[in-house]
């Protein structure tokens, strides 16, 4: 710290001096130096002012070009619309009440839309742009503005035009919606901010997906981290992951098994594989991809037995009914049946179900169960 202060303090005072003597040490230099270095800084020197100068002449050229455009398309498109408004919309009116002021807008943004697209193109080429910006980034500054210039002058025309026609309100909105659109069209910036925003949403959209393949976890290249769920007819249910043939037969890896709210990282080769585990996999694109129909599996078929099927049900036993003679204990209802007897109807009486009680003809049996299975108790 007491070395900077010091410096500065010197440098304070000496600059003043340093700035004034500049001019008599370079002429005193000058005039010792020997010719073969004064022609090498002669060189030097006109190079850089021959760069200077042919900037500078690039950027004249492009603003004269730039001003003559605007110039000529800006008197075009405003005797398109003097045109338009004084000549096609009486006709079109006057041809088409109702539609007359549609036909007469668009008809004369047809007419205007190749020198609104030549107003909006810019004036230089691609490649002189780059080298204004290569040889001083403040002329990227012009450039922009010249950009909005020419869009602002472009979004007025249509606003006048559209206000004459329709209304401010209509002008001015139609206008500046289509100038904001050009201006992020125009806009690097803005383009790749919109694209990253369109990447996000999809990948939000397809997290589920992108998380069971791996496709955006890439790791190293071609070698992706995937998650999937363990189905119930998965084969290595159960299994040891030494036993499961995940590595030998698959060629990926694990590396995590998240069980409920437990996360095993890196787990043993002695930790097993059980029904709703979500396993970390490490491998390809095709070894994942051929290992995600194997661990997802689940039964292929619904069971026959839904809702709708069980339900409680009264079922009067006929003469030849399995039942007839036997007692509740002997039925074995809940096995043989695999139904729950809830009453036995007898006449008027609900009798609550004994094991000592007897089935006779014209009993009522209240089961709940699947009504296929139970359609055989009446005989």
């Amino acid at each position: 710290y007491p070395i900077v202060v010091a410096v500065s303090v010197i440098t304070t005072f000496t600059t003043p001096y340093f700035i004034r003597m500049a001019d008599p040490a370079c002429d005193f230099v000058e005039s010792h130096l020997p010719k073969r270095l004064h022609f090498l800084i002669d060189r030097y020197t006109k190079d850089a002012t021959t760069s200077a100068s042919a900037t500078k002449q690039l950027w004249s050229s492009l603003f004269k070009r730039y001003l003559w455009r605007v110039v000529l398309y800006s008197m075009v498109l405003i005797a398109l619309c003097i045109i338009s408004l004084d000549y096609l919309r009486p006709m079109f009116v006057g041809l088409f009440p109702s539609w007359g002021r549609f036909i007469t807008t668009v008809v004369a943004l047809v007419i205007m839309s190749p020198f609104l697209l030549a107003m909006t193109y810019p004036a230089s080429k691609k490649t002189e742009r780059e080298r204004l910006i290569a040889a001083n980034a403040k002329y990227d500054v012009p450039l922009i503005i010249m950009t909005i210039v020419r869009l602002l002058i472009a979004m007025v025309i249509l606003v006048y035009l559209l206000s004459s026609i329709y209304s401010m309100t209509v002008g001015w909105t139609i206008g500046v919606g289509l100038f904001l659109i050009l201006a992020l069209s125009f806009s690097k910036s803005a383009h790749k901010r919109m694209v990253r925003i369109e990447s996000r949403f999809m990948d939000n959209l397809n997290e589920r997906e992108l998380r069971r393949s791996g496709a955006k976890n890439r790791l190293v290249p071609n070698m992706h981290l995937a998650y999937m769920t363990v189905g119930y007819k998965c084969p290595f249910v159960g299994e040891q992951l030494k036993n499961s043939g995940l590595r030998g037969q698959f060629g990926v890896s694990v590396s995590s098994i998240q069980r409920g709210g437990k996360m095993i990282m890196v787990p043993g080769a002695d930790e097993r594989v059980f029904p709703g585990d979500v396993l970390g996999v490490i491998g390809t694109d095709d070894e994942i991809q051929k290992l995600l129909p194997v661990v997802e599996a689940n039964e292929d078929e619904a069971s026959d037995t839904t809702q709708t099927d069980v339900k409680l049900t009264g079922i009067r036993l006929k003469a030849n009914s399995p039942l007839i003679g036997k007692t509740i204990a002997g039925s074995d209802f809940r096995n043989v049946w695999e139904a729950l007897l809830v009453a036995v109807q007898r006449g008027e009486d609900y009798l609550q179900p004994d094991a000592s009680i007897i089935f006779a003809e014209d009993d009522t049996v209240w089961v709940v169960g699947n009504l296929k299975r139970i359609e055989a108790i009446a005989g």
